[in-house]
């Protein structure tokens, strides 16, 4: 193999060796790997502790953690999820090239791009709608396959890794169905049946399981109810309108450059199809700079609107034309799931695939020859756009991540963090030293302590955020009241000044709101109040339906 073919997965692996040291969040870091070392712990969801999603990710996760040391196992699992990702670049590039026949320099300056669009907002630790995109992108990848070769055994492992994908989160349900009407279209009915029945027996197994072990009525109470359809229109459609911090900014010059761009087509007589392929080319440039602007999110949901009238350029009555968008629509759809969040509502962790589409319309509406300046200029905007940009998720600049998490558990060994979030740890090491024999509770936030410290939380949930707690406050509580247990409460949430904290704090942990208010505390430090288990005297917060979980 030529060296050159090595330089960009070398680049890749380095990036995230690198990666992986910098930055721990005390929040979503530890939300997935909480959950699977209480399956390592012998626990199972629904039945054991709170989980609102599908189960996919968390036994993923379970299983790598197994077979992983606990010296340094939190970096190698955020070692193994960067890796993943740059795996998942792959799979999504290749199985374009098989549907599209681009050459080898597109593929690579496209993976380029695609990483440093991405990389920057990719979530450094486990995480469902990441595992969720990586199921979908070998479903991809073989579909691709399966048009270049027509092996027909590749039907039934992308019917289980779009099966898969669905059962990481409830917003990649469409998944299936969206891969099953590609097949249809780009193939035939025939081709669409063995996938439906393929699909109908690995769902049927997860069903299966699910039943026997008496858990089908704890996974639906769990993994409904949460959300609404009105949060659906908020995530999936008024944001991709309204979810700009300068709506002016965003959409006034698409619609300038659309009105130049009519007034030309009808000038040069362009077709219909030339015309929309022209403005969604001028729409995703300006895109691309909005969001180095403001941010790369909003820029991608400022792009995947404008693609998508790219798209509507191939609506016509000839299969050619559908065969020839399915494609695009796969990766469209995909990333339209994964922006329905009311956590993180943006597709910026599919900005690979957008680019994708992006470039197609670039080689169907411009010139061939303007394409390698096109290509080499675009990836080092966002290689720029990147270096100016990148941050740990909540956490301070690389440049403050001195402090090594080995000091407080071997398992974080080769983490660095702020001074605030190591001073948080370290403190939660030494409450422990003082008050040793007692079993401990995290609150609101700090999920990852439970497995940082080898503790067994005796709360079925990890984070006491209100939406991560199933509506069930009166359970939580009537276990924390217990006399064996200490509550670390963090003095953030008590001042108020907790990351995305509503003015009201009960909005934001009802739980740790009444713990505060209504337990006996019995030592404060820098970070934390310490309360006693205490008896429940004032009236427990309502609920809207009893907790599964006993």
């Amino acid at each position: 193999m030529e060296f050159r073919k090595l330089i960009v997965p070398l680049l890749c692996v380095a990036a995230a060796v690198f990666l992986a040291t910098q930055g721990m969040d005390l929040w979503d870091s530890g939300y997935i790997v909480g959950y699977s070392w209480r399956i390592l712990n012998g626990e199972i969801p629904y039945r054991d502790f709170y989980y609102k999603g599908p189960p996919a990710t968390l036994y993923l996760w379970a299983g790598l953690m197994k077979i992983t040391p606990l010296v340094g196992q939190f970096y190698i699992l955020k070692l193994i999820n960067w890796c993943l990702f740059f795996l998942q670049i792959r799979f999504w590039v290749k199985g374009f090239k098989f549907f599209y026949r681009w050459e080898k320099t597109t593929v690579s300056v496209l993976a380029l791009g695609g990483i440093c669009f991405s990389v920057q907002f990719f979530p450094m630790y486990p995480w469902p709608t990441t595992d969720g995109l990586l199921f979908a992108s070998i479903a991809f990848y073989l579909l691709g396959a399966y048009a270049h070769k027509k092996n027909a055994f590749l039907w039934p492992i992308i019917a289980l890794m779009t099966i898969l994908s669905a059962l990481t989160k409830q917003s990649f349900y469409p998944v299936p169905l969206l891969f099953l009407v590609a097949t249809v279209v780009y193939f035939d009915s025939k081709k669409g049946l063995w996938l439906f029945l393929w699909q109908l027996f690995f769902l049927g197994i997860g069903v299966l399981a699910l039943y026997l072990n008496h858990l089908l009525p704890a996974f639906i109470a769990h993994t409904t109810g949460e959300t609404t359809l009105s949060d659906l229109w908020l995530s999936g459609i008024q944001n991709y309108i309204l979810g700009y911090k300068n709506l002016g900014l965003a959409w006034i010059p698409v619609g300038v450059m659309a009105l130049l761009i009519i007034i030309y087509a009808l000038y040069q007589k362009l077709t219909f199809r030339q015309m929309l392929l022209q403005i969604a080319i001028a729409g995703s440039l300006w895109a691309l700079v909005y969001g180095l602007l403001t941010t790369f999110q909003e820029g991608a949901r400022l792009l995947w609107c404008v693609l998508l009238i790219g798209m509507i350029s191939f609506l016509s009555l000839q299969k050619k034309d559908w065969m020839k968008s399915t494609p695009l629509g796969i990766i469209l759809g995909i990333a339209w799931c994964s922006s329905i969040s009311l956590g993180y509502p943006f597709p910026i962790f599919m900005g690979l695939g957008l680019l994708l589409v992006f470039y197609f319309f670039v080689f169907e509406g411009m010139p061939k020859n303007y394409m390698p300046l096109f290509q080499w200029t675009t990836a080092c905007f966002l290689i720029t756009g990147t270096v100016y940009h990148y941050q740990p998720y909540a956490e301070r600049p690389l440049s403050e991540l001195h402090y090594n998490l080995g000091v407080v558990s071997a398992k974080l060994e080769g983490i660095q963090t702020s001074k605030g979030h190591f001073e948080k740890m370290k403190e939660l090491k030494t409450l422990q030293a003082t008050y040793p024999h007692k079993k401990y509770i995290f609150a609101p936030n700090i999920p990852m302590g439970y497995y940082a410290f080898s503790l067994r939380n005796p709360l079925p949930a990890d984070w006491l955020l209100n939406w991560e707690i199933h509506r069930d406050p009166k359970t939580l509580l009537k276990i924390a009241s217990q006399k064996e247990n200490l509550i670390f409460v963090e003095k953030s949430f008590i001042k108020g000044n907790e990351l995305f904290m509503p003015k009201d704090r009960a909005d934001f942990s009802v739980v740790t709101d009444y713990i505060v208010r209504h337990f006996h505390p019995i030592k404060e430090t820098q970070h934390f109040i310490v309360y006693n288990g205490s008896s429940l005297n004032a009236p427990l917060p309502q609920t809207s339906k009893t907790g599964t979980v006993h």
